[in-house]
């Protein structure tokens, strides 16, 4: 990007930390794209969760060659795994950048993607979130399936930290791949919530916005990471519809946090995990959590019932248009 100084007048040193497991199909793919970075001042830590193929040491080579690009490169493993949050506290910990990148093992990151973010720091903000190309790969090519946040979505950055906090409680939505965070807000906070074994990013959010701290959005509104999708990963797998032990503890967190908090009073929020878990029991126990068109056309018409498919996307609207007009 020409308007995007490469040598940025800032020059913090940022940390890129690279989160893995299993990732040896794809993680050179991401380790390249982080050393072709524009921006130069960069430590890279590579945190491994007990991988069981060929990871750490496809990792240790390429970092024996690459190693000198970098401000300071580590590589971190374990001997069991020990979830997704464990394996994110363990890099964040021993960072040195006054900036954390956080990437998946199976994502990448365009060339100006840290540019892009040092050029939005400013002394009020301690997240900021840039633009994610979703993509997949068909016959060894890059098939791209849309950007997120979606732009029917930017309201919410617009707006103050407790009405984030309000929405996330019940309307939340993946932003987490394009997140760029101050070290010191981790210090702040107490770094990712160990419990919940599979899923760092939600209970992170809600305990930073319940502290007043408010997410933004990049002004520059340029795609800056490439998020893989349909393949498998800690959300989504091949072999069944559901991922059942994401699904479990994200229900687990909802049951021991979510719940607590949004009120019994909500119909339309408790009808809608009333029926997504009731359509979560009908096919792990009856269809054996197969991937098939039967359990496909279950889901659909179990989405279609919940209340929340049709009053958020009204509740959307209105949100964008009562920020314009008070704009």
């Amino acid at each position: 990007m020409s308007e995007l100084k490469s040598e940025n007048s800032l020059n913090i040193l940022v940390s890129v930390v690279v989160i893995t497991y299993n990732s040896s199909k794809y993680v050179i793919e991401t380790l390249e794209s982080i050393r072709l970075q524009s921006y130069k001042n960069i430590e890279l830590i590579i945190s491994d969760d007990g991988s069981t193929d060929d990871t750490i040491e496809k990792c240790t080579t390429w970092l024996t060659k690459n190693k000198k690009r970098f401000v300071r490169a580590e590589l971190l493993s374990v001997a069991c795994n020990t979830g997704i949050p464990a394996n994110c506290n363990r890099a964040v910990r021993i960072c040195r950048g006054e900036w954390i990148k956080i990437i998946g093992g199976d994502d990448l990151l365009l060339k100006h993607c840290i540019d892009l973010f040092v050029s939005e720091i400013s002394p009020e903000k301690e997240i900021v979130i840039g633009l994610v190309q979703n993509f997949y790969q068909r016959e060894e090519k890059m098939v791209e399936s849309g950007t997120v946040p979606v732009n029917t979505r930017y309201f919410f950055f617009q707006r103050d930290a407790n009405f984030q906090h309000k929405y996330l409680l019940t309307k939340s939505f993946n932003f987490s791949p394009g997140a760029f965070i101050r070290r010191s807000l981790y210090q702040e906070l107490g770094y990712y919530e160990q419990r919940f074994r599979l899923l760092e990013d939600l209970p992170f959010w809600l305990k930073a916005t319940a502290r007043g701290k408010k997410i933004h959005l990049c002004t520059n509104l340029t795609p800056c990471v490439l998020y893989r999708t349909n393949h498998e990963s800690c959300s989504f797998t091949n072999s069944g519809f559901f991922n059942t032990k994401f699904y479990e503890s994200l229900h687990k967190f909802y049951k021991e946090v979510i719940y607590k908090e949004v009120s019994c009073l909500n119909i339309v929020f408790y009808e809608s995990e009333f029926i997504h878990h009731l359509s979560y029991r009908i096919i792990k126990k009856v269809f054996r959590n197969k991937r098939n068109k039967y359990t496909k056309k279950l889901n659909d018409f179990m989405e279609h019932l919940c209340l929340t498919h049709y009053i958020y996307p009204l509740l959307n609207y209105y949100y964008r248009r009562r920020y314009s007009k008070n704009r």
